[in-house]
């Protein structure tokens, strides 16, 4: 009898071994080659969306040398103003990916040596990045729904004192995420840990910084000036070219004509 796909080695192309022992610098090329597939994993201005950028040696940041906006690999995403490194990031996608029934939050701390309230946080980021990939869907034809009632109240028979079964509550706010989490795993079931682990950081880059799963300060730059975060392309500035960087020259180049600073604050400061 043939073996069945998740049990060969095929489903495996990813592992928390390789992340770690690839390091911080790895992890990091692989979120700017994911985030940037168009240059090769070359910096773009996500203001004025111009190739041509500087790199400040004293952290991961690039400035724009059109608009000399400042930006980082995890700007206007879910992730930005992260606190994790970004190996701790990659590992948790994999955790996250792995899990064939889904992930818990205290597993998630537990794994990461987190605590329960970030490993929350950052599986609900992780949720409200793939369900974007189904939003716009709308089924047809003869659709077939399953009812269930989750919250309330169990009443139990036995008295308090002799109760030896558990009622697990499931917030009903927050079961659209986790549904739509079961569901993303049933569709990709037949694809590799590596390919979903993909799959997921490219929704994740490509997702708005989230209205839920943000600090505060993140929400009141958001209700003040909404294009800030969320908007990724504009027109090119005026003298920047459109042709990619090569890897070696990332960072460097001759600065191009300048275009008047845009009217839009500077975007939320990133976590140390």
């Amino acid at each position: 009898m043939a073996q069945h796909f998740l049990l060969s080695a095929q489903a495996r192309t990813l592992s928390l071994k390789a992340i770690y022992q690839a390091g911080d610098d790895e992890a990091y090329e692989t979120f700017c080659r994911l985030r940037w597939p168009d240059t090769d994993g070359c910096p773009q201005c996500p203001r004025c969306a111009c190739t041509k950028a500087y790199h400040l040696s004293t952290r991961r940041r690039f400035k724009c040398a059109a608009c000399h906006h400042q930006f980082s690999v995890t700007s206007g995403t879910i992730f930005a103003c992260r606190k994790l490194s970004f190996v701790d990031l990659l590992a948790a996608i994999c955790l996250f990916v792995n899990a064939a029934k889904g992930a818990s939050a205290l597993q998630l701390s537990r794994d990461l040596d987190v605590q329960y309230k970030t490993a929350f946080v950052l599986a609900h980021k992780l949720r409200e990045a793939l369900a974007a990939e189904t939003a716009e869907l709308k089924l047809n034809n003869t659709v077939e729904v399953d009812g269930a009632y989750f919250g309330g109240h169990v009443r139990r028979a036995n008295l308090k004192a002799d109760r030896v079964d558990q009622h697990h509550r499931v917030e009903a706010t927050k079961l659209d995420a986790y549904a739509a989490h079961a569901g993303w795993l049933e569709d990709h079931r037949r694809q590799s840990n590596g390919e979903l682990a993909d799959r997921l950081m490219r929704s994740v880059l490509a997702a708005p910084v989230s209205g839920t799963w943000s600090g505060y300060w993140q929400r009141a730059a958001l209700r003040q000036h909404p294009g800030c975060a969320t908007e990724q392309h504009h027109r090119p500035a005026a003298g920047c070219g459109s042709a990619p960087l090569s890897d070696q020259h990332r960072g460097s180049g001759t600065p191009a004509a300048r275009s008047p600073r845009a009217s839009c604050t500077r975007e939320p400061r990133p976590a140390v």
